[in-house]
């Protein structure tokens, strides 16, 4: 242990008048603030060793005062070395620098308070500020995030001594207000210190998610109580919905309607050295085989849903090379079984237990534990403490970031593809509603230019070269599955290449484009209108 740090370390470290609550052994260097009616303070430090020497300097200025007494500069900046080391070994040594900044016109005690009281980014909506949260995302229109927006980044601390940074960088320094111009996946932080410079909070606004939202009535399970992060993934069939549990090592099956649960299982897993079971992640079942990977296992153990019995010709050998951990999170079609480690994706069949691809996913941090669905195209990672549950393309892992859905903290997820219930805040399951899905993930022509496309604009423009006879439009539906539909309102002039060819055959041409929502319901119109030059 002894050099962890360098040597011999402090357990401890004080200085009167001046804020500390944050001391770590393994951090050498601080800086304070300190009010400017204070002119001497105490060190006080606390060595790990019994045999530790500690020399502090400046020297003490008052040796009959219990304490080291240090009077500070007039200057208003005063540096303080504590230096610990060992009295056998007088090499191990670590020493400590604190530099105390008086603040003219202050007198103690100065405030420790590192929250905001508002915070506001112009032109965009981050929803309800709340001092004590410290996320929130933003969006343009319906799944789109924004992108070459320019917004003033205004934060209001709770205490006037508590300062800020901001990041970005400021990209107008010649006004006062602190301009930020957000591009793709750019998240817009504030770090908040407090006036004795000793607590420090971070705000930051995310992009992207859409405005999709909670609705209560389709909340199941909210008295459904499971220990603490124990639960690890879930199933929907019908009116039951199943849950995977940690602590006990079980699987749990609730009444959606009731949110009582009717069903208490455990299947065979696997121990570790100690003899122990191993923690399982994740879980997919088709309502017949229940495939179960588990912590530091590379073999998805497969299990017969009825009977609990293990399949082993059912297993899947599902690891990544250079990796040994296994037992990532689970989605399948049923034919192929899709596996994430650490934001690797691997595709696996589930017949022959060959793997067809692996992928990484596009500038991901998810780890092993977080929960995955898909309806095909879009691949959704839900993960602990993170406020959306993240989009990708499934084949070949590149961000989605328009097909967000905000879902704060979700430990795991299940969808129908039309709605998602996800294990939510307070170890509830929540249904979530897309209100707003009959929308475009994508919309462009191949001749001319309709400008930045916005799913919740419906209305676009493109001027084409005189002599243009045809036009391909290629537009693509948010969200899949179920009864999703994208319709021209004409006919395709040559069926046999992609896109929609649209014949241009007057001045002007409008191509209207109806999108129907998974539901089979809810529909929304798309229309460009084509101006051919004279």
């Amino acid at each position: 242990i002894i050099g962890s740090y360098g040597g011999y370390w402090l357990d401890g470290l004080a200085i009167s008048d001046v804020g500390f609550d944050s001391f770590d052994p393994g951090t050498t260097t601080y800086a304070r603030n300190v009010a400017a009616d204070v002119s001497k303070v105490t060190v006080t430090s606390v060595p790990a060793f019994a045999d530790s020497v500690v020399d502090i300097s400046p020297n003490d200025s008052d040796l009959i005062a219990d304490g080291h007494q240090v009077d500070l500069e007039t200057d208003g900046s005063t540096e303080i070395t504590v230096t610990v080391s060992s009295r056998t070994f007088p090499t191990l040594t670590t020493t400590y620098t604190v530099t105390l900044n008086g603040l003219a016109g202050t007198t103690s005690p100065l405030s420790n308070d590192a929250t905001l009281s508002a915070l506001s980014l112009s032109g965009i909506d981050i929803g309800t500020f709340a001092s004590d949260d410290y996320r929130y995302s933003y969006t343009l229109g319906y799944y789109q995030s924004l992108n070459g927006h320019t917004t003033t980044v205004s934060p209001t601390g709770t205490h006037d001594g508590a300062t800020w940074t901001i990041s970005p960088q400021d990209a107008d320094t010649g006004t006062e207000e602190h301009q930020v111009e957000v591009n793709g996946d750019d998240a817009v932080t504030v770090a908040v210190t407090s006036q004795d410079g000793d607590v420090r909070r971070t705000y930051t606004v995310s992009p992207g998610p859409p405005a999709s939202r909670a609705d209560p009535s389709n909340n199941v399970c909210t008295p459904c109580r499971f220990h603490p992060f124990s639960n690890r993934d879930l199933w929907v069939d019908g009116d039951r919905i199943m849950v995977g549990l940690n602590s006990p090592k079980s699987f749990a099956v609730f009444d959606m309607s009731t949110g009582q649960r009717v069903e208490t299982f455990t299947v065979q897993a696997p121990t570790n050295e100690e003899g122990y079971e191993r923690n399982f992640n994740s879980f997919w079942t088709d309502g017949e085989t229940l495939w179960v990977s588990y912590w530091m296992v590379a073999t998805i153990l497969a299990y017969d849903l009825a009977t609990k019995e293990r399949l082993p010709a059912k297993d899947l050998w599902a690891w990544r090379p250079g990796r040994h951990f296994g037992g990532g999170s689970l989605w399948s079609d049923g034919t192929t079984m899709y596996v994430n480690d650490d934001a690797w994706i691997s595709a696996y069949d589930i017949a022959s237990k060959q793997r067809l691809s692996i992928i990484k996913l596009e500038g991901s941090w998810h780890n092993i534990r977080s929960s995955i669905w898909s309806d095909g195209i879009t691949l959704w990672v839900a993960e602990e403490n993170e406020p959306a549950i993240y989009a990708y393309e499934l084949k070949t892992g590149a961000r989605t970031p328009g097909l967000d859905l905000r879902a704060r903290d979700a430990h795991g997820m299940w969808s129908n593809g039309a709605q998602v219930w996800v294990l939510g805040e307070n170890d509830n399951i929540y249904g979530y509603t897309l209100p707003e899905n009959a929308r475009l993930k994508q919309l462009s022509v191949d001749v001319g230019d309709i400008g930045l496309f916005n799913n919740g604009i419906f209305g676009y423009e493109a001027t084409v070269p005189a002599g243009t006879t045809e036009v391909t439009v290629t537009a693509a539906a948010a969200f899949t599955g179920g009864s999703s539909n994208v319709a021209f309102g004409s006919t395709d002039a040559d069926a046999s290449t992609d896109g929609h060819q649209v014949s241009i055959t007057a001045a002007t041409t409008t191509v209207t484009i109806t999108v129907t929502a998974p539901n089979g319901t809810d529909t929304e119109t798309y229309t460009v209108t084509i101006t051919r030059a004279p």
